[in-house]
């Protein structure tokens, strides 16, 4: 379980994040939902680490986490298949570089140029980056933006697999398409959980 105790979260004297508890499953599919700016972006990196609570503590216990920015943050200058694998330390596993970026449906195009590639093509490679770094919770903060429906439905069934516990932030409902045909969509409304 990951677990949020009194946690505020924020910059520079704005905490979109406040006074938050809540409990998170180990196993699932969690969608974090609110309006723009009302912080589930800072909510997924406070639960990643990379946002250092003001106040509270969040307990991920043996989750390893994976996560895919709502900003692609590739390094232009390199290819596709160089991207992915900046999160490998051994540098023999290009073939499993190769299976994340099929995975993504970018078969192929593995010696572009990141450059070279469409918006919707660099957001599969960042998605690709994601899955190569491993773990077994993975957050995703708008990671379809550019995609089309049924390609978003394809590499969603493919991540589910790979994954017992996602959490995703969308505008556009896309926690849904990662739900196996048992499971029921955890929903996080973080304008109730915040300022409890």
């Amino acid at each position: 379980m990951i677990e949020l105790r009194n946690v505020t979260l924020g910059y520079e004297g704005i905490d979109p994040v406040e006074n938050c508890n809540i409990k998170i499953p180990n196993s699932g599919v969690v969608a974090v939902l609110g309006a723009s700016g009302v912080g589930k972006s800072t909510l997924l990196k406070g639960i990643a680490g990379l946002i250092t609570p003001k106040q509270g503590e969040i307990n991920k216990n043996e989750h390893k986490l994976s996560m895919v920015f709502q900003e692609n943050r590739l390094l232009l200058t390199l290819n596709a298949l160089e991207n992915v694998m900046l999160v490998e330390r051994d540098k023999h596993q290009t073939k499993k570089a190769y299976e994340m970026l099929k995975l993504v449906e970018l078969n192929g195009n593995e010696e572009k140029l990141v450059s070279e590639l469409s918006g919707g093509m660099q957001r599969r490679v960042s998605i690709a980056r994601a899955l190569m770094f491993g773990g077994n919770t993975l957050l995703l903060d708008e990671p379809f933006e550019g995609l089309d429906r049924d390609l978003r439905i394809r590499i969603a069934k493919r991540i589910r697999e790979m994954y017992d516990l996602i959490i995703i932030s969308s505008h556009d409902n896309d926690g849904e398409l990662f739900l196996n045909n048992d499971e029921a969509l955890f929903c996080i409304d973080i304008q109730k959980i915040s300022n409890i």
